[in-house]
């Protein structure tokens, strides 16, 4: 005659474990994603500084010297016939966190940037030269080598 059916279905605690559960994966993947932010920025700092070598070259070759690639400590944004690109790589450096510093005399230049990287001590910079070097480095190279004359990124 009458068939009992019985309801299934999910409990209270149950459904609560899951949300919480999802909550504690939600904030992972969150703190995750900052992380990747600022390695983001970070890079474009880094590829923005090695598109200023070739730049360097082409000012080089016009003029026999670097001295007009760098307004000392900057990056010369004001002119020159590549005075557009080098805003564009300047305001890359800049929108990302950086600061762009540029330093150079006739047959050499240096330029370099702090980065974003959170939680490492001592600050971190990227720094790039006439000589094709491209590095990461913890030392400070406007005091260390930009400034002193070497204009090698150590």
């Amino acid at each position: 005659m009458f068939k009992l059916y019985s309801k299934k279905a999910f409990t209270l605690i149950e459904l609560l474990i899951v949300i919480a559960i999802i909550g504690i994966l939600s904030s992972i993947t969150l703190i995750s994603l900052k992380d990747i932010k600022i390695k983001a920025r970070d890079t474009r700092i880094m590829v923005a500084l090695n598109q200023s070598k070739p730049f360097a070259e082409m000012i080089h070759n016009d003029n026999d010297t670097y001295n007009t690639l760098c307004t000392s400590p900057d990056i010369n944004t004001t002119n020159g016939p590549y005075k557009d690109k080098l805003i564009i790589i300047n305001d890359e450096i800049t929108n990302n966190g950086g600061e762009a510093k540029c330093y150079a005399d006739g047959d050499n230049y240096c330029v370099y940037s702090k980065l974003n990287i959170l939680g490492i001590d001592p600050m971190q910079y990227f720094c790039v030269d006439n000589t094709g070097n491209a590095i990461t480095t913890t030392t400070d190279p406007g005091v260390s080598h930009c400034k002193s004359g070497s204009y090698i990124c150590l």
